[in-house]
């Protein structure tokens, strides 16, 4: 923290009466980020116990490592944006890209065949 490049602070007065007594009132982005990481930690592991559901549900032999594999990406995806947000991608543009791809796999998974197994291909023996 020492070295990093961060402004310095600058206290100021509150400006309410709210922000004098303490009161959480006077802080609303405080409140919506609390709820905002509740609700997004729920998604996490909706996403994590859905997967492994899904491939138990299909036989898979390594299922219950599918839930490992889902947390160990995201964990990637936080690194990889901490490495490039926003040194070498704007975060509106990194939003737009995670939203758009997003849509595109919602629609790969919604109309992707239901009998296909070619993804089992890097999954199962496809790779010797």
């Amino acid at each position: 923290m020492k070295f990093s490049s961060l402004p310095d602070l600058v206290f100021k007065k509150p400006e309410s009466a709210d922000a004098e007594t303490g009161s959480l009132k006077a802080y609303p982005q405080l409140i919506l980020g609390v709820v905002a990481l509740f609700l997004y930690v729920g998604v996490e592991v909706i996403a994590g116990d859905t997967i492994g559901l899904f491939g138990s549900q299909l036989g898979s032999a390594n299922a219950s490592s599918l839930t490992s594999y889902t947390r160990a990406f995201m964990v990637l995806g936080y690194l990889i944006g901490l490495m490039l947000i926003p040194s070498f991608i704007d975060q509106a543009q990194a939003l737009a890209g995670s939203a758009i791809l997003g849509l595109v796999l919602s629609g790969a998974v919604v109309f992707a065949d239901v009998e296909s197994t070619s993804i089992s291909f890097f999954y199962g023996d496809g790779w010797g």
